[in-house]
């Protein structure tokens, strides 16, 4: 797990989160233009290797997150996003072999246009996978496993929640970075699905975000399960809880009323008197627990 301190580093780690901010807003523009770019030309010159190895690159990542946007349907992934990031080396390949012989497709010259693209393109699936999926999380030693849940307050609402409330229930704590992620959607589309034995169970089932109540209330009656959506006001648990991710708000979704600081997705289950029993704080926000991993521990655990 990927942890910084030292007040130099978590000023670095919050400009990489202000430049990752920055791609992941123009990373599908620039892939769609690549991809425009390089369709265009193959039409135009139809048997030309070069083209065709620059969309090979730039297709896969954009497909992925079409994929992810659309159909939510998915809280984890390969962390090398395996089946994309072969097909995105085999287009450079090409591009590379292509631009070695370029009498492979009876040109004189190589299609350098056409390298640089395929080359930019494969840097922008890489730097996607490997870069910014990562999460640098500051150090934090509020959260322990077999450590007590400490005291924080959230909102229902006007209504402040006190965390002393989740007591004498087995609990399931999760936060969250909001709707606009649709990791953190497919999360709890896949806890929902497990409601009943849950409730059942006697479990609690509290989510939390640093979105806008409005926001956090269409998600409550989207699910129509019986959780505890609630919402952390400024981020203030969160930053106490060293769950506070500065300036991980991908860009431009502030127009929609979100915070430009959002939350590491961290999951938390405590027993009935309090005690964590589990916590998962994922290194990259593509991976997230299967249920099954914390249920076990949770149904097992009867104090």
């Amino acid at each position: 797990m990927r942890y910084c301190s030292s007040k130099r580093t978590r000023s670095y780690i919050k400009i990489m989160n202000q430049i990752k901010s920055i791609y992941m807003f123009f990373l599908p523009f620039l892939l769609v233009a690549i991809i425009g770019i390089s369709a265009y030309q193959l039409i135009l010159f139809p048997v030309n290797l070069s083209w065709l190895a620059s969309i090979m690159t730039s297709m896969p990542l954009l497909v992925f997150l079409l994929a992810v946007i659309i159909f939510k349907s998915k809280p984890r992934t390969s962390e090398i996003l395996l089946t994309y990031t072969l097909v995105a080396i085999i287009g450079l390949l090409l591009a590379l072999i292509v631009a070695i012989f370029p009498q492979l497709q009876y040109q004189v010259e190589p299609n350098y246009t056409a390298l640089a693209l395929a080359e930019f393109g494969f840097v922008l699936h890489v730097s996607y996978v490997f870069w910014y999926s990562s999460l640098q999380r500051p150090i934090q030693n509020k959260l322990r496993v077999d450590g007590e849940l400490p005291a924080f307050s959230v909102f229902k609402g006007d209504v402040e929640v006190l965390s002393q409330s989740f007591l004498g229930f087995p609990t399931i704590i999760i936060f969250f970075r909001g709707n606009w992620c649709p990791f953190c959607m497919a999360q709890i589309k896949e806890l929902a699905q497990q409601y009943r034995q849950l409730v059942l169970s006697g479990i609690k089932i509290v989510l939390i975000s640093p979105q806008p109540e409005r926001i956090t209330e269409n998600l409550a009656k989207r699910f129509n399960v019986p959780f505890i959506f609630l919402v952390d006001k400024g981020n203030k648990s969160a930053d106490m809880l060293g769950l506070n991710h500065k300036s991980g708000l991908p860009k431009g979704l502030k127009l929609y009323g979100y915070n430009s600081d959002t939350v590491y997705p961290t999951v938390i289950v405590t027993n009935k008197t309090g005690k964590i029993i589990y916590l998962d704080e994922t290194p990259s926000f593509r991976n997230r627990p299967e249920p099954k991993q914390y249920l076990n521990i949770l149904l097992s655990n009867t104090v």
